[in-house]
């Protein structure tokens, strides 16, 4: 698997680059970032690579940082959230603002990006809240593993996410099981 390639820029175009690496052109997809970083570049230029396999094509897709391909590879791994997508998440802002978003459950930031609308815009922060460390007011939080799935079961029972972090609050850390947590959160909601 390619992770990382150094050489010479051969030929950059919108959307991508060729860059040569002992005699062979690698042809790696970008940012506009990215590219305005290196365009021009005199000197061999690095980039992290995240190598995407599919039945009818291989495609490579470069970083300028390791935070980058490291949030690639974590907002791709959303269910509907491809490479090109991926791509064009990290065109609206830094990495930090974005996990600053996803944080505060900034649903207008992430609507920016060309393709997500509001629907999605939701789902994404809703998946990506339960698989990293976000940044919220400068101070990094750990994402909580153990209410994510409660808290989506309850929202798709029709509750808003407030909704069902406060139906979850006041529920043992000893209840373990999800069904039990989404239950006891509901008779709890009844009772209000």
């Amino acid at each position: 698997m390619i992770s990382y390639l150094k050489g010479k820029i051969k030929l950059v175009r919108e959307g991508f680059v060729i860059l040569e690496v002992g005699g062979v052109g690698y042809r790696v997809y970008t940012t506009h970032k990215a590219l305005s970083g290196i365009r021009g570049a005199e000197e061999e230029v690095e980039l992290f690579v995240y190598q995407h396999i599919r039945e009818d094509a291989l495609n490579l897709f470069g970083f300028l940082t390791m935070a980058e391909l490291e949030f690639f590879e974590i907002i791709t791994s959303v269910s509907g959230v491809g490479p090109r997508v991926g791509l064009a998440v990290l065109e609206i802002s830094s990495v930090d603002d974005i996990k600053q978003a996803i944080g505060t459950s900034n649903v207008d930031f992430i609507t920016r990006v060309p393709g997500i609308g509001r629907k999605r815009a939701e789902l994404i922060i809703l998946e990506l809240k339960n698989k990293m460390d976000v940044l919220v007011d400068g101070n990094k939080v750990m994402a909580s593993e153990k209410d994510g799935d409660a808290i989506n079961a309850l929202m798709r029972l029709g509750y808003s996410r407030q909704e069902a972090k406060l139906a979850l609050e006041g529920i043992s850390d000893d209840v373990k099981d999800v069904g039990e947590k989404v239950k006891l959160a509901l008779q709890g909601i009844g009772k209000k």
